[in-house]
């Protein structure tokens, strides 16, 4: 099975740098509804079974275009939305951004008790959007498409895929409609072979000390 994790078209927000992520939240700004219309364009070819969208509306926005060009229905599902930033909620100044950031980064280290003020725990965060993602594994789908959020999919990343860690989740930019690929593997592992641009190097085989995961 084959997961493409997709962030959502632009929105004000994303042009403020406000951490924003309420439901429903805005929708897509004029630039964002062009990049989801390109990024239907650009999918075109891969053979997606389900398309699936937080429920935040600049996902199921940007989501839209992929399932109408396939004729098939968007799923909405909670448990894709967007980390919760508490009481960071709607603040971009660099302190904010910062803390906001700061927890993700805590996270992927294995620090799970980080929290912030009125925000969610890490166990709250990857149980929601792993039952989407086991939904679309025991429904027997091939290809899926999950419509979400930056920090989420960082988050789901660093915790869930078996080549990727949190320096380079860190380091890496996940842009609007940028496209992070996994599949599971014959061992049940969620490997990446691409994030964005950036070709990922397979994962080590157990007990092969000739390379390291990609950091």
């Amino acid at each position: 099975m084959k997961l493409h994790l997709v962030r959502h078209g632009r929105t004000a927000s994303n042009v403020t740098g406000a951490i924003d992520t309420s439901v429903p939240g805005p929708p897509l700004d004029d630039v964002g509804a062009q990049q989801a219309v390109a990024l239907a364009r650009a999918l075109g070819d891969v053979p997606f079974d389900r398309v699936v969208a937080s429920s935040q509306l600049r996902a199921q926005m940007t989501a839209a275009a992929l399932a109408q060009e396939r004729g098939i229905e968007l799923d909405v599902r909670d448990g894709l939305r967007e980390v919760s930033a508490g009481a960071l909620e709607m603040r971009a100044d660099e302190e904010a951004v910062g803390q906001y950031l700061g927890l993700l980064a805590a996270w992927g280290r294995g620090d799970a008790d980080h929290v912030l003020p009125g925000g969610e725990t890490q166990a709250t965060t990857l149980d929601r959007f792993d039952a989407v993602v086991e939904e679309l594994v025991g429904a027997g789908s091939r290809h899926a498409a999950i419509v979400s959020h930056g920090a989420i999919i960082r988050v789901w990343c660093a915790a869930r895929v078996s080549n990727l860690d949190v320096g380079f989740i860190m380091k890496q930019n996940l842009t609007n409609t940028g496209i992070v690929t996994v599949e599971r593997d014959a061992h049940g592992r969620w490997v990446a072979d691409r994030w964005e641009s950036a070709v990922v190097p397979a994962p080590v085989a157990e007990g092969d000390l000739t390379g390291q995961p990609v950091g």
